[in-house]
């Protein structure tokens, strides 16, 4: 989604086939996060004009309740855009710096969907109209080195967000905004290479961070480490 025009860069927007979609059974949902759009640059008549280059994303958010796919990207100068499906623009607005990592939706609120992300010194938490939760965004001392894990959970204000940082601790805290008292701080040797992973093996938790040297740190769901793996 990179591409230049003397008004500026233009997005078109490709609707998917929804034959797929229409065919799913009531009641299954289909995949929450987010995932990179396949819509492509160009001067299309339908195309949404941004103010300056595409750097983060496009990323592909759906709505797994309704079906309704929202498209996100950020550019050069720090704006974050989000487009329908159809090419419409919702809203933009300026960020703290460059979006880190991918969009996560939080399901929606009064009407609203709800999404977080992260920049190397902030947390956003947005609604579909561009507008902060409460609380949001929140700085982050010291700056994410990458981005953001956000956990499974039952209540919203109480999901874990898992953020490894400069310094080389990896942070946790939920949507209240409040640290998370029980979480043991753990330490990469290296930088954080990318956002951390998360996987259950028999009802038990665990986290994967991988630094930039290809070592890895596998703990449990409060950040009691495991086991470490040095780079190959």
């Amino acid at each position: 989604l990179v591409g230049s025009a003397a008004a500026g860069v233009r997005v078109r927007v490709v609707v998917r086939d929804r034959s797929a979609r229409a065919r799913r059974p009531a009641g299954v949902r289909g995949d929450v996060g987010s995932r990179p759009s396949r819509g492509r640059c160009g001067n299309a008549l339908n195309g949404v004009a941004l103010d300056d280059e595409v750097i983060a994303g496009p990323w592909l958010v759906e709505d797994p309740a309704t079906g309704v796919n929202l498209i996100f990207a950020a550019d050069r100068q720090n704006k974050l855009y989000l487009l329908s499906e159809e090419g419409r623009l919702l809203f933009s607005r300026l960020l703290s710096g460059k979006p880190l990592g991918k969009v996560e939706y939080l399901g929606s609120e009064a009407g609203r969907f709800r999404f977080l992300l992260n920049t190397p010194g902030q947390v956003y938490l947005l609604d579909s109209a561009g507008q902060d939760a409460p609380g949001f965004p929140f700085r982050l001392e010291p700056e994410a080195a990458a981005g953001m894990l956000l956990l499974p959970g039952k209540g919203q204000k109480d999901r874990q967000i898992v953020i490894p940082c400069t310094d080389r601790i990896i942070y946790s805290y939920t949507l209240k905004p409040a640290n998370l008292d029980k979480w043991k701080k753990p330490s990469l040797s290296k930088g954080a290479a990318s956002e951390p992973l998360y996987f259950k093996d028999k009802q038990k938790e665990y986290l994967v961070f991988r630094d930039n040297e290809g070592g890895m740190l596998l703990t449990d769901a409060n950040g009691k480490e495991k086991k470490r793996y040095p780079s190959l």
